[in-house]
């Protein structure tokens, strides 16, 4: 099975508008490959939301047992440590309204807490995620750690580069860290989502506060078009995918006006149409067909995909050490604190090549 091939299943199993009946009898083929969609669907983070959905569509029975058995012990493994974050959520949220600071869930914590998942096991989650107004972030740092909370220790660079969030936060016997975010994007793509209007048009769900339903795509898009750089290498997430279609869902499937002039927006969608009908309807901008067309081609010629992903990586490495050299080359304490720190800094070039 092709990585296409593969990546096609997922979606149509993912899909609210697949034919069940179509996806059965492909499943159910004596040679299907389930090794090659296991594997892909773990990159892809989307193990349980697979399960789940298989199951919604009625279609378990086509599993091998074993496989059935291994994705339904994972599925209630996740669905617990849910429920835990959950806990952690509205204790958190609690906090916060008590204390009048301007907050918001992000991301799948946000979505979790809000109720966009059929299912609490659907997502796996890692972080809990917390946008908070940027004059109340050290009053809410100090409300955590004044309940326990422990910030991770920070390399020195904390003192020298700008990071979308503080250090992150962990509670003993706790599941997952908090990060309360200053900002939604790296340094140069903040306004493509305001993260005050984010906050001014909040909404209480489950007393819990999360963005409005278009900022939650919004933002769900961007997050992995530009902080995971999914635009940058044409890559498709089918975690961000579901995600997005079930905010979408809940807007009938209209796309809100301002999404729609924004080329992160549309780039991510003119990706998803390659394996989800759900989103086909959305894409009207002809100036897509690049995108389209460089997407299908990088999947048919996987080492062509290899070689530019690649270049694409080395660029980015070259980037971000002429940055370094030049902090270094004027700044005599950043110069200091790298000769104390040699061993881990060369250790972390030797990981980023």
């Amino acid at each position: 099975m092709t990585p296409f091939q593969a990546y096609q299943i997922i979606a149509d199993i993912l899909s609210f508008k697949s034919d069940s009946e179509v996806l059965k009898t492909r499943l159910a083929h004596s040679d299907f490959d389930w090794d090659a969609l296991v594997v892909h669907a773990s990159q892809h983070v989307v193990l349980p939301t697979l399960y789940l959905r298989l199951k919604q569509k009625s279609l378990l029975s086509v599993l091998p047992a074993d496989l059935r058995d291994y994705l339904e012990e994972l599925t209630d493994i996740n669905r617990n440590r849910n429920i835990s974050l959950l806990r952690d959520v509205h204790t958190i949220s609690k906090l916060f309204q008590n204390h009048d600071i301007e907050h918001v869930f992000l991301k799948g914590t946000g979505l979790l807490a809000a109720g966009y998942y059929i299912d609490l096991g659907e997502r796996m989650i890692g972080d809990i995620d917390i946008l908070v107004s940027e004059h109340q972030l050290e009053a809410a740092n100090n409300v955590l750690i004044s309940e326990n909370y422990k910030p991770r220790k920070q390399t020195f660079g904390v003192k020298y580069f700008e990071h979308r969030h503080l250090p992150r936060l962990v509670l003993a016997n706790s599941l997952a860290a908090v990060e309360l975010h200053k900002s939604l994007f790296f340094k140069g793509q903040k306004a493509l989502l305001n993260k005050e209007c984010v906050l001014n048009s909040k909404q209480l769900i489950n007393q819990v506060y999360v963005p409005a339903n278009n900022h939650l795509l919004h933002h769900c898009i961007l997050n992995w078009q530009i902080n995971d750089r999914g635009n940058y290498y044409s890559r498709v997430s089918f975690r961000s995918i579901y995600d997005s279609l079930l905010i979408l869902n809940k807007a009938q499937g209209v796309l809100p006006d301002e999404l729609e002039a924004d080329r992160f927006v549309i780039n991510f969608l003119c990706l998803s149409t390659v394996y989800f009908k759900d989103v086909q309807h959305l894409i009207k901008d002809k100036k897509t067909f690049f995108k389209l067309s460089y997407y299908n081609f990088k999947q048919r010629h996987p080492s062509f995909s290899y070689s530019i992903d690649y270049l694409f990586r080395s660029f980015l490495f070259i980037k971000f050490l002429f940055s370094r050299l030049k902090l270094f080359l004027i700044n005599k304490d950043y110069r200091k604190d790298v000769f104390n720190n040699y061993n881990r800094i060369f250790e972390r070039l030797k990981g980023k090549s």
